[in-house]
């Protein structure tokens, strides 16, 4: 799931790019074959390098490295990590604060969060609203010492669904009978399966989804009685 999951964050700068037409679909292609190709690529590596011992290892990766690269392997793989972290969370911190501003201009969160939303803008606020997230997120964590491994798996299942949906709403919107929209059933079919895996990790999932229909109720009522008015 990790091999792929959050490319799809990148959507929430569209507005930032001259040409996101061009340059969205262009990066995330690359994104795909190069990421596809290092999992791969990894994967093979573990498995000729640990054998069976590789599936049974919290961190099969530092392993495989103190085999390969003894003694000073493991720390270039953690420097390695703690770049790769940063640079996701470059990625992920301003697309949840344009997200959250798009979200306040659109009606569907408190107006105060607006602004920010128009491309080149600085979303302070929705920034200011994912920080008060990931630290109460966080603070929960660490308060209660829930099990990591709970959270991860809510994750995937969280955006399992949203891809579900992002299919489903493919395949009604393209060209019937099209490449792009044989792709799109092919990709139901798919992330169908991965859905049943979710079990009953899908329950945040849903909590939410009833959330965001209410608050899409609420909304639309709430327009309709201002024209009204």
């Amino acid at each position: 799931m990790w091999a792929f999951a959050g490319w799809e964050a990148i959507t929430h700068w569209a507005s930032e790019f001259k040409n996101p037409r061009r340059t969205l679909p262009l990066a995330t292609a690359i994104a795909v074959v190069v990421v596809g190709v290092a999992y791969l690529a990894l994967q093979i590596a573990t498995v000729m390098v640990s054998g069976a011992q590789g599936g049974s290892s919290l961190v099969p990766l530092i392993d495989l490295v103190a085999v390969t690269l003894p003694g000073f392997g493991p720390a270039i793989v953690a420097g390695i990590a703690v770049i790769v972290v940063l640079g996701v969370l470059n990625v992920y911190i301003p697309a949840f604060g344009n997200l959250a501003a798009s979200l306040g201009r659109d009606g569907d969160l408190p107006r105060w969060f607006a602004p920010g939303a128009a491309g080149g803008e600085v979303p302070r606020r929705g920034l200011l609203l994912t920080a008060v997230i990931c630290l109460g997120y966080t603070a929960i964590r660490f308060a209660f010492d829930l099990d990591l491994k709970v959270f991860i798996l809510i994750h995937t299942s969280s955006m399992v669904a949203v891809y579900l949906l992002g299919v489903i709403a493919a395949v009604r919107l393209l060209e019937r009978f099209s490449v792009g929209w044989w792709m799109a059933v092919l990709s139901v079919l798919l992330v169908g399966g991965l859905v049943l895996l979710a079990g009953a990790n899908l329950l945040i999932p849903a909590i939410l989804a009833i959330v965001a229909l209410v608050v899409t109720v609420v909304t639309v009522v709430t327009r309709k009685e201002e024209v009204r008015a």
